[in-house]
């Protein structure tokens, strides 16, 4: 399977995911949505393909199967043959020009080839430089010990070792590293508020034990090779939206029921602070700041239904979309062989 059937699938996939999640965003967990993401990322950088008889493209090759036969109108067949002869030469050309003649790419191609490793390289260029940039002016930032930092830790311990930072360069909370996570928070912070502290430090929380900055280095990795897709650029925005939506979900969770008008109040108090575009990086204030007041607002209790629906909607999605047509051709040789075997 090659890069354009693979970037041609997820977006098929990435449609089915699309649509699914405007019509249940408010209805199911929120991690619903990662998995089904986590289903399309594995779609666009494993080169796997797995037949299966109900799969969306088997009844895709179905229809067309179906569908009237082409007639070759009258007088063009004496052109057919030069149309195969020169497409039967495309082999030979590229293996003159010392590409493989099975799969290589011919040397119309290469041009293409060229091209979309530059959309990548210019992809990662991007990306690494905002990250490097950005993590320099985090180096400046200065380490935090009070009390409140203090009960903070004690009560969520974790394997890694977790920094509390303030900055004068930022106006909201976030968190970046994978091993070494590192919570930054504003020189601005009122360590007397402890309810909106609580918040801040418990959505910060989340995202380190859940490796959501991996996470989102995966995805930045998908958009970099599939850079030409549009609907790959739609899939890292809207997944970047469900980790802030996920996380919200939870830090609701822990905190009790009671809590979401509060827990809403804070991302009002924080909303659209941070205008900087920050890669690679997990803050409490985001975009869309009033799809997650309204998912922390409408966010109820998560009731075995509700995780039975979702497990079942991942299945179906990832077995229909995510799958390859059937080849019953390897079933109807298994059969002939087996009556072979039985009349011997």
């Amino acid at each position: 399977m090659d890069i354009l059937q693979m970037s041609i699938s997820a977006a098929v996939l990435i449609i089915a995911v699309v649509i699914l999640r405007a019509l249940t965003l408010y209805r199911l967990p929120k991690r619903t949505f990662l998995i089904l993401w986590g289903v399309v990322l594995c779609r666009l950088l494993i080169p796997f393909s797995i037949p299966f008889r109900l799969s969306f493209y088997t009844g895709v090759n179905m229809l067309l199967k179906k569908a009237p036969a082409f007639t070759v109108p009258a007088g063009s067949e004496a052109a057919i043959p030069a149309v195969l002869q020169a497409t039967a030469s495309e082999p030979a050309a590229g293996a003159a020009a010392g590409l493989p003649a099975g799969g290589g790419a011919s040397p119309s191609f290469a041009p293409l080839v060229l091209l979309w490793f530059g959309g990548i390289c210019i992809c990662a260029l991007f990306f690494t430089v905002s990250y490097i940039r950005y993590r320099r002016e985090f180096n400046t930032a200065l380490p935090v010990e009070n009390a409140a930092v203090t009960a903070w830790r004690q009560a969520h311990p974790l394997r890694r070792a977790v920094q509390i930072r303030q900055s004068d360069r930022l106006d909201a909370p976030l968190t970046y590293g994978v091993f070494h996570p590192v919570v930054l928070v504003p020189k601005t912070t009122d360590w007397k508020d402890g309810e909106r502290l609580r918040y801040i430090l418990a959505h910060e929380h989340v995202h380190i034990r859940r490796f959501d900055t991996l996470l989102k280095l995966l995805f930045t990795a998908a958009l970099c090779v599939h850079w030409f897709n549009p609907l790959v650029w739609v899939m890292f925005l809207l997944v970047n939206r469900d980790i802030e939506l996920a996380c919200d979900e939870a830090v609701v969770k822990e905190s009790g029921g009671g809590t979401k008008s509060d827990y809403a109040m804070a991302l009002i108090g924080l909303e659209e602070r941070k205008s900087r575009l920050m890669p690679l990086c997990n803050s409490f204030s985001k975009n869309a700041i009033e799809e997650r007041i309204k998912a922390v607002m409408k966010s109820k209790k998560i009731t075995i239904p509700a995780i039975l629906a979702a497990v079942v909607i991942v299945a179906a999605v990832t077995l229909v979309f995510a799958t390859s047509k059937a080849t019953p051709g390897v079933g109807a040789g298994t059969r002939t062989n087996s009556n072979a075997v039985e009349q011997a």
